[in-house]
Order: C-alpha cells, then structure tokens, then sequence
C-alpha cells in the first residue's frame, strides 16, 4: 500500500471516522480505537465499529478537493487511529504526505513529507485488514426517507435534553423520529419518564418518503451520528431501516453518500411510548405568560438548592400557584433556604366556562421547570397547559400574547420551515 495526500486535511477528514472509534463504545470492545484503512486506485475507504455504531467512510478528490490523493500501490491495514491522527497532525498544514507500507512483513506504516523526506514517522501494523469486525448490513429495506441534513440535526439535537438514560426504562433509551407522509411532517420525541420534550416541523421539499413511519433511535450514540452528519458536504441524508427476514433484528443505516453509519443492536419491533393520548386530552386551564419572566424567579428557587439539599435522597420540588384574578403565577421553594417568586401572566383561559378551581395548583421537580426555561426561546411567550394538579404540564414555546386553540408554532426562517415546540412534564404528588 501506497499512496500521497494533504496530512491535515485527511486528518481532518477522518474525524467523524474517529468520533465513532473512540467515543461511547461497548467497554474494552475489541474494535475500539481501530481503524481499517484501504488504499484504491480512485479512493481512500477508513472503517471504524465500536460494538453500536459502525462507520464507513469514502474519501475521493471529488468530495474532497483539498485531499489531494495519489495512488501508487493498493493495500488495507488495521492501526491504532489515534496514533495515526496525531502523525498525521505532526506536520505542517499544507504538507503533502507519503504512506507506505514497508515492505518487511507488512508490519509497519512509513509516513514521509514529499518535500523533506528526512522527516519520517513510523506506525506499526496491528493486524491484516481481513481480522477487522464490521457489521454487514442487513438486506431487507423496511423503510426509508431522505431528509435535509440540517434540519434532522436541529431537530435531534434540541430534544437531547429529554434523553433517558435509565436501564430499568429501557424504551426512554431511544427517541423517536415519527414521519407523517401526507401531512409533510416529522416529529421528534424525547422522554425520561419524567419530563418528554418534541419538536414538530412541516412543511415542503424538505422530506421524502413512500410511506409514513417511526424510527427508533439510541440515545447512546446519538451525538456521535449527529457529528458525523454534521461533517459531509452534501444537503440530503438517506436514513434506512434495514431488517432480516423475520422481523427479529433490525438495524438503523444513515447514508451521508461520504459517510455511512450502522446502527445495530436495536430494539426490534419496541413500541414508544403514544404521547398523543395526554396530548389529545383536554385541558381544563391554560396560561400564556413571557419565558424571559420566569428567569429570575428560578434563579431565586435554584439559590435553595443548597448543598444540604442535595444531600437528600428526595427531588427538589417547587410549588406552582395560580392567581387567575390577579394574573400572576406564584413560585414557592420551602426547604432549609425558602425562596417564594412572582411571575405576572398575559393571559388565561378556562376551558368549557368552569369556574377556576385550585386543582390548577401543583408541585413539580425544579430541574424539569427549569429544562423548560432554559430551552425555550426568550424572544417567545410560552403556553401552559393543565388539567388537575396530578397530571402531567404541558408547555409550548412561540406563544403569542392571547392563550391558543391550537399548538402554538412559528416559520423558523432558517429552514422556511414551520415548528412547534412543547414539553410536557410530570407532578409530585409531595415534596
């Protein structure tokens, strides 16, 4: 094997292949920190498994103009990638870069700058590329859609907050991805059992698919596939469900047309959890107040998580009233410091003309209250949504200034999208 090309920038290329080799593994899999590379007339193919995620990438002068490949010899070798990395970052941007190996044994990898050939580095071989685990793929496509790349990272990215990551809740390990053909939407969903967060968009040309559908995917490796997305060039991603022959295994396989991920060891045939049976509930109370209100009071009711509150086993909890004649919403924090907060709203409305009742009051873990402020867009109003003091909360972001009938939405001017943002979370019974 033998071949030129522009040390940096391959370096910097191979990054996604590197992210999957040595991030969020199986534990001492024997994969990890490997790379496969194989040198071919017209392309430079790495590999990379680390027992969940499988990595493929190709690496030609078309995707890649600054690469600057030139093939000599073809050949494959298996290499510690982070020692190939940090050779490859040893010499100067710009450097164009000679690897062969050397020919005693095919042990080894010698790296040489073109133009100064006494600066050398050498990489022992660790194995013969056949001895590599890769997963194959599965042949049966179940279902597919190609979507805008920036739009399913943004999407993924703003439910990471509502990732589960309890093995005795074993579907809130995965978020869903649900896809509905006629209507031109997406929804994704995230959820601990505690507190679920979901992003609606819709819109056209940002979408294609033969069918409707939901894809799971695992929480675990989510930001790892994400930063490989991030990396190709192109617009459009292909996500596949690829499945065998009984339905019993299934595999998730996400082609960038540079680079291709598989998914593997999913839950095949789990089902998550319907959230369109709270969601479809009517709610009895609903309040519109601004967001950018609600940061200092939580600051107030975070100052009484002190460290002699963190010692105790229970969930810090804060109380939340509501003076429907006054307009105002009342935050209460009763603990060893005690914290009691004002927060004025726009507008409210009961729901079927009941007379407003104080089952509208409730307690809940001020960790999920101040997820909810953290992630929603001060720019907005948010909307809150109630049914008795034991159900879960619901609250939309982009909220106008008068309570909605409807889900409150907005055009994300980035995409020319139109998105809907909500959480819904759960209440305590007692602090």
């Amino acid at each position: 094997m033998k071949f030129r090309v522009n040390a940096n920038v391959f370096a910097k290329i191979l990054t996604p292949v590197f992210d999957v080799s040595t991030k969020k593994g199986i534990k001492d899999f024997e994969t990890n920190n490997l790379v496969c590379v194989t040198a071919n007339s017209d392309e430079i193919i790495a590999k990379s498994f680390n027992g969940y995620t499988a990595i493929k990438s190709t690496l030609t002068n078309l995707s890649f103009s600054d690469l600057k490949y030139e093939f000599e010899k073809e050949g494959s070798v298996i290499i510690n990638i982070k020692d190939f990395i940090k050779i490859l970052n040893s010499f100067k941007p710009g450097t164009e870069l000679a690897i062969e190996l050397e020919e005693d044994n095919g042990t080894r990898l010698k790296f040489w700058d073109v133009d100064a050939e006494s600066d050398t580095q050498i990489l022992p071989v660790l194995s013969n590329a056949d001895n590599m685990t890769f997963p194959q793929k599965l042949t049966k496509e179940n279902k597919k859609i190609t979507i805008d790349k920036n739009v399913f990272i943004d999407g993924a990215s703003r439910i990471l907050f509502a990732h589960g990551d309890q093995e005795s809740q074993r579907k809130f390990m995965n978020w869903v991805l649900r896809v509905d053909k006629d209507a031109e939407k997406i929804r994704f969903g995230a959820g601990t059992g505690g507190i679920f967060a979901f992003l609606d968009t819709w819109g056209k040309d940002f979408l294609t698919t033969n069918k409707s559908c939901d894809f799971l995917f695992p929480n675990k490796q989510t930001a790892i596939f994400l930063s490989v997305i991030s990396a190709t060039k192109y617009d459009k991603i292909d996500i596949i469900e690829k499945v065998n022959d009984d339905l019993s295994s299934s595999q998730i396989v996400i082609d960038c047309q540079d680079h291709e991920i598989i998914l593997i060891g999913l839950n095949s045939g789990m089902d998550w959890v319907d959230e369109g049976r709270f969601l479809d509930k009517t709610k009895e109370y609903k309040v519109v107040t601004k967001t950018s209100d609600w940061l200092y009071p939580m600051k107030g009711i975070l100052a009484t998580v002190n460290d002699d509150v963190k010692r105790q086993s229970d969930p810090h909890g804060v109380e939340i009233s509501f003076d429907d004649a006054n307009k105002n919403i009342f935050l209460n924090a009763d603990y060893i410091m005690k914290s009691s907060r004002k927060i004025d709203f726009i507008e409210s409305k009961v729901i079927n003309g009941q007379a407003f009742d104080e089952k509208y009051n409730f307690i809940s873990k001020t960790f999920h209250v101040n997820q909810v402020i953290d992630k929603f867009n001060k720019d907005y109003s948010m909307q809150i949504e109630v049914i008795d003091s034991r159900s879960p909360i619901l609250v939309y972001d982009f909220a106008d200034q008068a309570v909605s009938d409807s889900a409150p939405s907005r055009l994300n001017e980035k995409t020319g999208l139109m998105e809907s943002f909500f959480v819904f979370f759960t209440t305590m019974l007692e602090k």
